[in-house]
C-alpha cells in the first residue's frame, strides 16, 4: 500500500509530498537541492481503491466527498476536491484544483474567511 508522505528539506526549507510505500522511510532526498529531507507528520493516509476512483471522484457531489473521506467533513469544498483528487491517483485533476483555486485567490473571491469549516460536535 503506497501513502502520501510529506518530507521537509533542513537545509533549504523546502517541504514536498511523496507516494511512498509502506514501512515509510524517515528520510528521504529532497527534490530541490538533493539534501535530507526528513518526514513530517500530519494527516493519516486516505483509503480506497485509486483505478476506479480517478474517474468517478469528478462526478460526486461535495456531500458525497465529504462522507467518502476520512475527515472531509471539517474540509472546505476547495481543499476536499484537492484531497479527492489526489486519493484518487489523478494529477491532472490535483492540478486543475491548484490551477481553479490560484485564480479564485488572484480574483479575490477566495480568502481565509471563505474557508469555513464543519462542525459537528466532535
Amino acid at each position: 500500500m503506497a501513502i502520501v508522505v510529506d518530507y521537509r528539506c533542513a537545509g533549504c526549507r523546502c517541504t514536498f509530498e511523496s507516494w511512498e510505500a509502506t514501512p515509510v522511510p524517515s528520510s528521504s532526498s529532497c527534490v530541490s537541492c538533493g539534501g535530507t529531507a526528513r518526514r513530517v507528520y500530519t494527516v493519516g493516509r486516505v483509503p480506497g481503491p485509486r483505478a476506479e476512483s480517478r474517474a468517478a471522484h469528478s462526478s460526486l457531489s461535495t456531500e458525497q466527498l465529504r462522507g467518502a473521506l476520512p475527515g472531509g467533513c471539517h474540509l472546505p469544498p476547495t481543499a476536499l476536491r484537492r484531497l479527492a483528487a489526489r486519493a484518487a491517483g489523478d494529477r491532472a485533476g490535483e492540478e486543475r484544483e491548484m490551477r481553479r483555486q490560484e485564480c479564485a485567490i488572484e480574483a479575490g473571491t477566495l480568502t481565509p474567511d471563505t474557508l469555513t469549516g464543519h462542525d459537528h460536535g466532535h
